[in-house]
């Protein structure tokens, strides 16, 4: 009798095991991020805002920056040095919003010095 009780147990885990699989399968792609936010990339695809030319800021994808941005922080960043953090950003009127949609897909190295504006 112990081994129909255990025989039971495994198909009643495996059971339960397919119906989660398949629950996920359906729940998951709900769960997608939101479209306007764009994902993250790994560190080594991101764009350096230090090391940035115009046109490189100007092809971030989803238009985040238009030219006119991307001169005022290459202009700033030869007048004033490097950026230390993104809400140096703000000086140059850029909202939370739009910084909060830079920091995925770029990166803020002080030190960086690859600049060829």
């Amino acid at each position: 009798m112990r081994g129909v009780y255990n025989l039971m147990s495994v198909a009643g885990i495996c059971l339960l095991s397919a119906v989660c699989f398949v629950t996920l399968s359906f729940v998951t792609p709900s769960l997608a991020a939101d479209p306007a936010v764009p994902p993250a990339q790994e560190a080594a695809e991101r764009l350096e805002l230090n090391a940035a030319t115009v046109d490189q800021l100007t092809a971030l994808p989803g238009g985040i920056l238009t030219k006119e941005d991307a001169m005022k922080m290459v202009t700033l960043r030869e007048q004033l040095g490097n950026f230390q953090a993104y809400e140096d950003l703000k000086e140059l009127g850029f909202s939370d919003e739009k910084i909060d949609k830079l920091r995925p897909l770029t990166t803020v190295n002080y030190m960086a010095t690859d600049c060829n504006c």
